[in-house]
């Protein structure tokens, strides 16, 4: 547990290739499980190897099974090839396999942000809590909704939010 908050940390203070080979140990103890692979293929993808970034990603897929987490970060790579259609492809997949997945899901947002300003992301976020068990966008709703001075859609957003969680 260490190990993996270190390199965390150093991921995320821009030490890139200070933990490659610490994410690569990592992933050597975690067995290949998603945890150790996305953590090292965010290693090599923030040190230019983005090749073996996505064939890490790719392996990961294959013995654990697809997960929002693999395919948003296969989307992010995509992204920064200049592909931006395979990248939202990814995108959208990544939120109908958990559409809870923070990192998908405020993607999502700031593109529908670019796209159509605030109607439009409240509108993707009023959607997507409309489901079931999507308790971050609702909860992400209903803080628009407070912002907005609408107290009483606020609280049965949260309302739902809590019911997703508890679920």
């Amino acid at each position: 547990e260490q190990l993996y908050q270190q390199v965390v940390f150093g991921l995320e203070n821009g030490l890139h290739e200070a933990v490659l080979a610490a994410a690569g140990r990592l992933d050597e103890l975690d067995q290949g499980r998603e945890r150790g692979r996305v953590l090292l293929s965010a290693a090599q993808f923030q040190c230019g190897q983005h090749d073996a970034a996505e064939a890490t990603l790719r392996t990961s897929i294959e013995r654990n099974g697809e997960s929002a987490v693999c395919v948003v970060n296969l989307a992010r790579m995509r992204q920064s090839r200049g592909d931006e259609d395979g990248a939202q492809t990814l995108l959208s997949r990544a939120l109908e396999l958990d559409a809870n997945q923070e990192m998908a899901l405020s993607w999502s947002c700031q593109l529908m942000q670019q796209a159509g300003g605030e109607a439009a992301v409240l509108e993707f976020l009023g959607d997507l809590s409309a489901a079931p068990g999507n308790w971050r966008a609702a909860g992400w709703l209903a803080q628009q909704r407070l912002r907005g001075g609408q107290k009483g859609a606020a609280v049965e957003l949260l309302r739902r939010a809590i019911t997703g969680i508890a679920q």
